[in-house]
């Protein structure tokens, strides 16, 4: 749209924090509101939607995340992270920690009665919405003991397990 305001896009982001030699995440306040100021400059003097076009290219295929290949950059010359000779440390996310293991065994529980359910917490992870019998654990997997005691524990008695 030829906008003299820079897309917020990671690419461009990388590329110019790298640029500028500024550490950190790009998508992070500080680096981030450094990065966009670096770009808002560019994008003043040049025209913008080529400019996005051709440092969103140079972020994927030349100033990429984890193994940036400098030698083949045109904008090595004036580039504070290039010079540093560790690119690679500026302008990168931290890698995210591994998702829990979380494992659970649940219970249908259906009677004469109808079925048991109840309702989540409101606070957290699906408030509100209704659940069956279960026992969670971040450790080993759940035991049939242990469902049969929470099933106590919602006063059902007499469970009998069909299959797993």
């Amino acid at each position: 749209f030829d906008i003299a305001d820079p897309p917020l896009d990671a690419n461009l982001r990388r590329v110019a924090l790298r640029f500028a030699g500024i550490p950190g995440d790009p998508l992070g306040r500080s680096s981030g509101a450094a990065a966009r100021g670096l770009l808002g400059d560019w994008f003043r003097v040049a025209p913008p939607a080529r400019l996005a076009d051709a440092l969103m290219d140079l972020g994927a295929k030349v100033c990429t995340a984890r193994a940036p290949r400098c030698e083949d950059c045109p904008l090595q010359r004036g580039c504070a992270a290039a010079a540093s000779g560790a690119a690679h440390a500026f302008g990168v996310r931290p890698r995210r920690a591994a998702p829990p293991v979380r494992r659970i065994l649940a219970a249908q529980v259906v009677s004469a009665l109808g079925q048991a359910w109840r309702p989540r917490p409101e606070e957290g992870l699906l408030g509100g919405l209704f659940e069956p019998p279960h026992v969670l654990s971040d450790g080993a997997a759940p035991t049939v003991e242990m469902l049969l005691e929470e099933l106590a524990r919602w006063g059902i008695q007499g469970a009998q397990t069909l299959g797993s």
